[in-house]
C-alpha cells in the first residue's frame, strides 16, 4: 500500500485559536468551512511524496537526518490576501508568509528528500508560503466578501518551526499526523 503524506509544521494551540477565530468569521460570511474541518493550520514545508509500506521506516530516518542540525525558529506572519483559482470557481484567503533564510534551508532540504519519491503534490516554485484560511469550498461571492471584510485588517504574528509533521490525508478528506519529529 502506498501513502499519500504532506510535508508541514503545525501552528502552536495559541496561534492555532487565532486562525480557528478568522475561520470561525470567513464561515459565518461565506459558508466555507474545510479549511477548518480538513486541516490543523499549518505551513507546508515540502512536496507530497507517495511512500511505500515498506519505505515509511527509511522515509522517516531521512527527515530526522535532515533535521538533525535545525533549532527552532519562528516565521513572520503579516496580514492577508487572496486569489482565484483558474480552473474552478472561488478561490483561497490566507495569512501572508514573510519568507526567511531559515525557513528557506529548510524547505531546501525536505525538497531535496522528496525529489526521490513520487509526488502527488508538487510544492510550487518559488516557495511562497502561506497559511490557508479557506478554500476550496470557498465561493466566488463568499471569496468576495471576504475579501472585502479583510481589507482594512491587519494581523501580525510569528509562527514557530520547532517540528515536522508527516500528514496523510484520510478517505474522508481530513489531515491526519503521521508521525512528528521535534528540533
Amino acid at each position: 500500500m502506498n501513502h499519500k503524506f504532506s510535508i508541514v509544521s503545525y501552528a502552536d494551540n495559541e496561534l492555532t485559536e487565532k486562525i480557528r477565530t478568522l475561520q470561525k468569521e470567513i464561515f459565518n460570511l461565506s459558508g466555507a468551512r474545510k479549511a477548518m474541518d480538513e486541516w490543523g493550520p499549518h505551513l507546508t514545508l515540502g512536496s507530497g511524496p507517495i511512500v511505500e509500506d515498506e519505505d515509511i521506516e527509511e522515509f522517516k530516518k531521512s527527515l530526522e537526518e535532515i533535521i538533525s542540525d535545525e533549532k527552532p525558529f519562528g516565521v513572520e506572519l503579516k496580514n492577508f490576501s487572496s486569489y482565484r483559482y483558474t480552473k474552478y470557481k472561488g478561490g483561497v484567503i490566507f495569512i501572508k508568509v514573510i519568507l526567511n533564510e531559515k525557513l528557506i534551508s529548510l524547505v531546501e532540504k525536505i525538497e531535496n528528500l522528496t525529489n526521490k519519491y513520487e509526488k502527488w503534490y508538487q510544492l510550487s516554485l518559488p516557495y511562497d508560503p502561506h497559511i490557508t484560511l479557506a478554500f476550496r469550498d470557498l465561493t466566488d461571492e463568499g471569496l468576495e466578501k471576504c475579501e472585502e471584510f479583510f481589507k482594512d485588517k491587519t494581523f501580525l504574528e510569528e509562527v514557530k518551526v520547532d517540528h515536522i509533521s508527516i500528514v496523510e490525508k484520510g478517505e474522508d478528506g481530513v489531515g491526519r499526523e503521521f508521525a512528528r519529529i521535534n528540533f
